[in-house]
């Protein structure tokens, strides 16, 4: 990672009339009191950035700098079979594992990253597919249920691939339907951002619930346009306080369409 680097992606629903974009850019780099080396990442034109680092053992994790907390991402040397935990543990949590890694010569190479989401509460699995190449990082992501990203163009340490610039804006805000996205990063400590894609122009509403299905939370209450929006939850409730670690929900209501996806919150 590098300041100036670059990743668009395309979110492909299998019609390009309806497909969009998306990107992340390094933004700033800041080596902390403990000497780690970290690399803060935005997404798109959010104000929010997200900082990571890469361990000695070549484990990507999330957090901040001068924090003992940190969330494990990808493990860069893991072999085929090796799992690991996201969230949890094994009878209810986030499992990354590495199904395959397709060497490609001159030492580059994709690691395939199974991800398993296996929600105890609610008796329900779900997954993805991910895939890390060496000198790029994620090119491709399958999800279960909606529609695969690829990686179609970079900057990075100032070599140009594909097209990374030359996507017209609007593809970037261009809501093809109704949706409420995953929320990232999950699990979060601090702060997470939720982003959700309107066709048209309304009233939207979004709050975060407990277990319970009691309010915790009002994000967003109010008029929105078209296009793609990011609101941050930072683990506060209505009454300005901290809510404890555990597993939530967020609801997204706007006219006939309603959506709601799960969170987990990690102190």
């Amino acid at each position: 990672m590098h300041v100036g680097d670059k990743w668009v992606y395309k979110v492909d629903p299998g019609d390009d009339d309806y497909a969009f974009y998306y990107y992340y850019e390094i933004v700033m780099d800041t080596v902390d009191s403990q000497n780690r080396h970290w690399f803060g990442r935005k997404c798109g034109d959010s104000g929010d950035i997200w900082f990571y680092t890469i361990t000695d053992s070549f484990e990507v994790v999330y957090g901040f700098p001068d924090s003992d907390i940190v969330n494990l991402k990808y493990k860069l040397n893991a072999k085929p079979g090796d799992k690991w935990l996201i969230y949890g543990d094994y009878e209810s949590g986030i499992v990354f594992m590495v199904d395959t890694i397709y060497d490609l010569g001159s030492g580059s190479a994709i690691m395939k990253i199974d991800e398993w989401n296996w929600d105890n509460y609610e008796r329900t699995l779900w997954s993805s597919s991910r895939f890390l190449k060496t000198g790029f990082g994620l090119v491709k992501i399958w999800w279960e249920v909606g529609p695969s990203e690829y990686l179609i163009g970079a900057i990075i340490d100032g070599v140009v691939y594909g097209n990374p610039s030359e996507i017209e804006q609007e593809k970037f805000t261009l809501a093809y339907d109704f949706n409420l996205y995953q929320n990232y990063p999950n699990p979060f400590n601090s702060s997470t951002s939720i982003q959700y894609a309107l066709p048209r122009n309304g009233f939207v509403r979004i709050a975060i619930y407990n277990i319970s299905g009691q309010l915790v939370k009002t994000l967003v209450n109010g008029d929105r346009s078209v296009g793609t929006h990011t609101v941050s939850w930072d683990g506060i409730d209505e009454r300005g306080r901290g809510v404890g670690s555990g597993i939530y929900f967020y609801c997204l209501q706007t006219g006939d369409f309603r959506s709601t996806k799960k969170l987990a919150l990690l102190r």
